[in-house]
């Protein structure tokens, strides 16, 4: 079911996709319940899909009532929150045919691909993209259910949830493999932190199907990624 709240006095689109995608953010964070958004003839809309077999219209009338009641946090940043957690973008945006392909000579610099080979490396290049990012920049939200996979060419960012900073981020780093791995699984998981640039910054982008590929077919990229999901989630 998709649909959002209405604000008294409100009819900018931008401000109700803010107040709306405020509201999705303190939902989660009240542990009452999550819910994702989508976009609905252009309009940025909340998304309520239950998939636990445990929930109970007790619980839907919980998080209903939540969303109805509640002050909706203002978000910070100058994007518009339709941008910020639309999960079909505009067309008008760069499609893939518009993306900018890997650099194939600048992955021998990174950790990550020192010691793929020139055939592995060429499968790097044809699963990534480039992109960047502006200091202050959201690259993922904490929440949002994106499963892209980034690893950083050059500049910084810093990892954050709402309450805390946990780390930074430089050239060679990457992030945001639990969620590509999870990419394709019947009932997925959010982002557990942002990553906002501090400086500009130049990204290796993976769209999770591509990732995972990676992850099977390159023997010395996925024992890396799963090192790394060891050390980050200790236990699994």
């Amino acid at each position: 079911m998709c649909f959002r709240r209405r604000f008294e006095s409100i009819d900018d689109e931008d401000e109700l996709a803010r107040l709306n995608t405020g509201l999705v953010e303190g939902l989660t964070a009240s542990d009452e319940g999550h819910i994702s958004s989508t976009r609905l003839r252009g309009h940025y809309a909340l998304r309520m899909c239950v998939l636990n077999h445990t929930s109970t219209s007790d619980d839907v009338h919980r998080v209903l009532d939540w969303i109805e009641t509640s002050p909706a946090p203002r978000l910070e940043g100058s994007e518009t929150a339709a941008n910020l957690y639309d999960r079909h973008p505009d067309v008008r945006q760069p499609s893939w045919l518009g993306r900018r392909p890997a650099n194939v000579a600048g992955l021998r610099n990174l950790p990550l691909f020192r010691e793929l080979a020139q055939q592995e490396l060429a499968l790097i290049t044809h699963s990534a993209y480039e992109d960047t990012a502006e200091a202050g920049q959201t690259i993922v939200r904490q929440w949002d259910t994106s499963r892209e996979f980034y690893v950083i060419f050059d500049g910084t960012a810093e990892v954050r949830t709402r309450e805390r900073h946990l780390t930074d981020l430089g050239r060679g780093n990457y992030f945001g493999e639990l969620a590509a791995l999870d990419w394709g699984a019947s009932f997925g998981y959010p982002r557990l932190a942002s990553v906002i640039a501090t400086s500009p910054v130049r990204l290796l982008v993976f769209p999770g199907a591509s990732f995972n590929t990676l992850v099977r077919d390159v023997p010395a990229f996925g024992d890396e990624i799963r090192r790394a999901v060891r050390e980050r989630l200790p236990g699994l």
